[in-house]
């Protein structure tokens, strides 16, 4: 670890700004006072004799130094509460009598908070000793300890829990929750409870398969082999039995003779493969098993058969006529495990006559690509037996990707795909030791066949010379002879490709060299004329979406798994189904320290945890899911349970009340708001009565910002900056700026280095942000003519985190193929949440290309985190909003990366906003700037383009599970007199526009609800005849909003919410505006982003 605490330089810093604060002081300049204090401030947070400084540099402003003086109280507190003053402030107790006075109650809050977190970490430790034999304390001990963290980081003498965001995992745990899958799989075979056995089976399969991954995250488990066995049997088994009651599959006539209504409640019955769709196809040639849903279904069985035939007739003959193959189709990853999947990362495999596929998000074209992948490994299973992997995957990748249709009956014979070719270079296998260890199958990277294998069989497949064919007619014999000679034999691949006849090299090193040759001819850079004798590119079918529910993942992309992730979470569903409760608890906890959270899931377990009796974990749960909903003066409508009675944390809030009456007494509003936000903060995770929003004023020190890193920063893993890791690649300067992508500081002069280094660096704090609102703010400087970098956050673990991605410079002048560098005048960027469904979700993932107003070296960066929500600013500039798809709210630690080049990192800093957020502000950069980002609120006039609500939750309004639509009707005229007329037209106009999202609901037999927003204004008379002209309509259910009114400003008419136009919006099942557009109905229907997020959600009612 690194730390800017380390740095003596750093601390020089802060000493020449203290230094410069004095010297204003003495001269009365106490506005210079407060810059320079301010700044030492953040390079020295927690700092006493900062924070007594600025009391002196605040004489003239009472509320500023009234809450400088509680900082001061704060800081010098011992872990009793106590404040000992500064060490540097000469009379200890003066100051502290003379803070105390500015301050009235500050320090006797400050000893309720130390008596609170003494009171909380007991908590804490007790309940995760129950919880070994009460699982769900677990849950219990998590809230605590995040609790006691919040009030410990402004506190430098109370420490902050380093796992306060985590579950405790009691170590028996999982052994209990498979013994008890156990019971209830031999109680369910007993029972010919068969869809029960087979379920309770591939939970169990899944996680055996994997636990016995070879690169499994964490703790291994034990006894692996016995479960693997005894799972696979009982699944076997219990499939065979099942068969006979689940019915004869369909055939595709069958499936497509159902109606729109028997179709979508096919899906939802057969959305687990405990009780999968069956079909078999068109010739009888294989027999299709799904849980994704009846469009896929449909999809595999019309073009299976095709793939099939068009594989036999390149292999030259059909080795499976009289022999029907089998086809499972499961979308989640835990599925694939559960079907005995090899490998974490695979898409799917083949065994024997088995297929399994995973598909998601995507389209029957695609999933042919992958099923003409496997079905290969199918024919050369009977055809070639015993080749090589690299020969194995290289084949299939080529099939997979050489044609262009399902119905192609024949491949692209001369394709090539040209960047795996040239990845194969890259990765050094040209070079004799790699392509030995290729051949040999000693690779240590399996998915190196998949890039390496391709381009060594396209080499032997397609190579020729002086216009022959060098290796293609040794490749049968090689293929036909690896069963008798070994896949893996060197000397058998050197008899058949190396042997020196014909035009065939000389061993292995002559072979390597042309090899090498070969995939250095597909150097983007420096591509081979001879290249145009191939095709790189075969154009595609374009194809619909599948919109069957269970195909739209909610999923993380996929990395090593921990044991239990995902399965845990199957575990508990299925022994709630069976009633058994207290077991079902136990693996939902489980879940909790392996899964990330989400609001969807945590109801779940609520409600399970209510039944089983658990009632401080479920009151936990709803309080935390209800807790920004809560308005002013509203506590949690469950009283905490008696044994959850926590005084010290109650006699704390009740001590910054007091406080605040204090300041109020004062007539200083300002600060008596800034104290009431950090009451109600904390009464939302207590579930106690907010205070009140009140006058928005000044932030105070509390919410000051500090600089990134001051706790220090580590190096961790960071799926997709690993393959190139670079180890320990960046490092603190001695003034504690950052560089990533660099090992130590430059020996030539100047800031800029031409060569950009194409490799993997990443660090990140040691210090966590807790749920809230946060600001990140930075410069990014770039130290070499190209940079692609990210700012990480929330970042929890390698594979679980958020990434602002940038780039920008000159890229081929940093690797040489220019002369001169192009002025740096704009920047590159894109997002991303890691999750599976929000790049096939338009707009879910915000991209852009920010140019600046001049060159330059540098641009500022700025991110504000706000619950599950992210904004982002580049040089000032609002650019967009990303929203966590399951809506929980994002926390963990800040990190930078580099996969090519090197930036130092300039004044990076932390601001928590959480005040801001309490007492109602928008989310800026900028406080009182007009760079603001506000959530649409019913309660508040909307100011701004709509198009900035996307991505945000609606405020105050209660989602459905299945989304809704959302029609804002607008007021057409904005002048008098003619105002009382526009607000008749406008209660007239939404009823049409109600009938339009009515049709738009018909065209997809969607039962949503239209929430048809209307302006307050209307008053009484009007919403009454409106809601009874609306009731004698057939058509959907609708709710009416009443949004606050505000006359636009005259330059944004055709933007403004409630101008002259209508607009039509989907809002996801968190309650998030995900598409926003005029409302109009062209002849191929309404707007397609619309109809996207529609189709999509209008069946979604599962817990993922």
């Amino acid at each position: 670890m690194c730390s800017l605490q380390d740095s003596s330089e750093s601390g020089s810093r802060v000493d020449i700004r203290l230094e410069r604060g004095r010297a204003a002081l003495e001269s009365g300049d106490l506005q210079a006072a407060r810059k320079h204090l301010g700044e030492a401030w953040v390079l020295s947070p927690k700092s006493p004799e900062v924070a007594r400084l600025m009391v002196q540099a605040s004489a003239l402003d009472p509320e500023s130094r009234a809450l400088w003086a509680r900082t001061y109280l704060r800081v010098t507190a011992g872990a009793d509460g106590r404040s000992s003053g500064s060490k540097a402030s000469g009379s200890k107790s003066s100051w502290s009598r003379e803070m105390q006075e500015w301050a009235p109650g500050a320090a006797a809050s400050e000893r309720a908070r130390a008596l609170a977190y003494e009171e909380l970490q007991k908590l804490s430790q007790k309940q995760d000793k129950l919880a070994h034999r009460q699982p769900s304390a677990a849950l219990v001990a998590r809230w605590a300890r995040g609790l006691a963290a919040v009030l410990a980081e402004p506190a430098p003498a109370l420490d902050v829990p380093a796992d306060s965001l985590d579950v405790h995992l009691p170590v028996k745990l999982p052994d209990q929750v498979i013994a008890a899958l156990f019971r209830a799989q031999r109680a369910a075979r007993g029972q010919s409870r068969l869809v029960d056995c087979v379920a309770a089976s591939r939970v169990l399969s899944g996680l055996a398969v994997q636990g016995g991954f070879k690169d499994l995250k964490g703790d291994r488990p034990r006894g692996l082999k016995k479960l693997a066995k005894k799972s696979a049997e009982a699944l076997s088994e219990a499939r065979r039995r099942l068969a006979k009651d689940l019915g004869e599959p369909l055939t595709l006539d069958e499936l497509y003779d159902m109606e729109e209504s028997e179709t979508r409640a096919f899906t939802k019955l057969h959305r687990d493969m405990s009780r999968p769709g069956l079909s078999v196809t068109p010739r009888g040639w294989y027999r299709v098993e799904s849980s994704c849903g009846w469009e896929t279904l449909v999809g595999v069985t019309r073009t299976l058969e095709a793939h099939h035939q068009r594989l036999a007739n390149w292999f030259g003959e059909d080795p499976f006529v009289g022999r029907p193959g089998l086809v499972r189709v499961v979308p989640e990853a835990a599925g694939l495990e559960s079907e005995g999947t090899p490998f974490w990362w695979a898409g799917g495999f083949q065994g024997g006559d088995t297929t399994v596929m995973r598909f998601s998000c995507g389209n029957i074209e695609g999933l042919g690509h992958g099923l003409t992948h496997e079905l290969t490994h199918r024919f050369d299973g009977v055809l070639f037996p015993g080749q090589p992997a690299w020969l194995v995957e290289g084949k299939a990748v080529w099939t997979g990707a050489a044609y262009g249709d399902s119905m192609d009956e024949a491949f692209v014979e001369r394709h090539i795909l040209f960047g795996t070719v040239e990845a194969a270079w890259i990765k050094g296998y040209g070079k004799l030791s790699k392509l030995r260890e290729l051949i040999q199958g000693e690779i240590e990277e399996y998915r190196d066949n998949y890039v390496a294998g391709y381009a060594l069989f396209v080499y032997l497949r397609l190579w020729e010379e002086e216009g022959q064919a060098v290796f293609a007619s040794a490749l049968p014999r090689y293929m036909q002879g690896c069963a008798k000679h070994g896949g893996n034999s060197l000397e058998w691949f050197l008899t058949c490709f190396a042997d020196g006849g014909e035009l065939r090299p000389e061993g292995l090193e002559e072979f390597a060299a042309g090899f090498a040759s070969f995939g250095k001819g597909f150097y983007w850079d420096a591509r081979a004329s001879w290249t145009s004798n191939y095709v790189d590119s075969v154009p595609q079918t374009a194809d619909d979406w599948v919109y069957d529910e269970p195909t739209w993942v909610w999923s993380r992309s996929r990395a090593e798994p921990w044991f239990g992730q995902e399965q845990a979470w199957r575990a508990g569903l299925l022994l709630a189904s069976l009633g058994q409760t207290k077991d079902a608890v136990a693996a939902i906890v489980w879940a909790a320290a392996r899964d990330e959270r989400s609001p969807a899931r945590d109801a779940r377990c609520a409600e399970l945890l209510a039944e089983l009796g658990r009632v401080e974990a479920a009151w936990v749960l709803n309080n935390e899911l209800m807790s920004q909903q809560r308005r002013a003066g509203e506590a949690f409508a469950a009283t905490r349970p008696a044994s959850l009675r926590l005084p010290q944390s109650e006699a704390f809030l009740t001590a910054l009340l007091c406080e605040a009456q204090e300041f109020e007494d004062h007539e200083w509003s300002a600060a008596a708001a800034a104290v009431r936000a950090d009451h109600d903060g904390l009464a939302r995770i207590l579930g106690v009565a907010l205070a009140g929003k009140s006058h928005s004023g000044e932030a105070g020190p509390e919410a000051s910002e500090e600089r990134l890193g001051i706790a220090g920063w580590v190096e961790e893993g960071l799926t997709g900056y690993e393959e190139r890791r670079a180890k320990d690649c960046w490092y603190l300067e001695h003034d504690g700026e950052l560089h990533v992508g660099r090992f130590r500081p430059k020996d030539s002069s100047g800031s800029m280095e031409r060569n950009a280094a194409n490799r993997h660096a990443f660090c990140r704090t040691e210090a966590l942000q807790h749920a809230g609102r946060y600001l990140i703010r930075c410069r990014i400087q770039f130290t070499t003519a190209y940079v692609s970098g990210a700012l990480v956050f929330g970042y929890r673990r390698r594979d679980r985190n958020l990434r602002l991605g940038f780039s920008a410079g000159d890229f081929y002048y940093s690797i040489g193929k220019a002369e001169e560098a192009e002025a740096l005048e704009s920047v590159s960027w894109s997002f991303s949440g890691l999750r599976e469904r929000d790049g096939p979700l338009k707009g879910s993932l915000p991209r852009g290309h920010v140019t600046f107003d001049e060159p330059r070296s540098n641009f500022e960066l700025a991110v504000i985190v706000d619950g599950a929500t992210v904004h982002i600013w580049i040089e000032k500039q609002f650019v967009g909003t990303y929203q966590s798809s399951l809506g929980a709210p994002i926390t963990g630690a800040v990190g930078f990366a580099t996969s090519m080049g090197a930036m130092r990192v300039i004044d990076a800093r932390v601001q928590r906003l959480d005040r801001g957020r309490e007492l109602g502000r928008a989310c800026s950069p900028n406080a009182g700037g007009a760079d603001f980002v506000r959530a649409l609120d019913f309660e508040r006039p909307a100011r701004g383009a709509f198009t900035d609500f996307v991505n945000q939750r609606i405020l105050g309004l209660h989602p459905a599970s299945r989304g809704q639509v959302f029609v804002w009707v607008p007021i057409e005229e904005h002048k008098e007199p003619r105002f009382s007329e526009a607000l008749d037209e406008c209660a007239r106009v939404a009823q049409q526009f109600y009938k339009l999202a009515g049709e738009a609901l018909e065209s997809e037999a969607a039962d949503l609800e239209v929430l048809l927003a209307v302006p307050e204004l209307l008053g009484p008379k009007r919403l009454a005849t409106l809601e009874a002209a609306l009731a004698e309509l057939e058509g959907p259910t609708v709710r009416i909003l009443l949004y606050a009114w505000a006359k636009p400003d005259s330059h944004d008419l055709e933007e403004a919410p409630g101008a002259s136009k209508a607009w039509l919006g989907f809002v996801d099942s968190s309650g998030v505006l995900r598409t926003c557009e005029r409302l109009y109905r062209t002849p191929t229907g309404f707007q397609p982003d619309f109809m996207h997020w529609l189709r999509v959600f209008k069946d979604h009612a599962a817990v993922r």
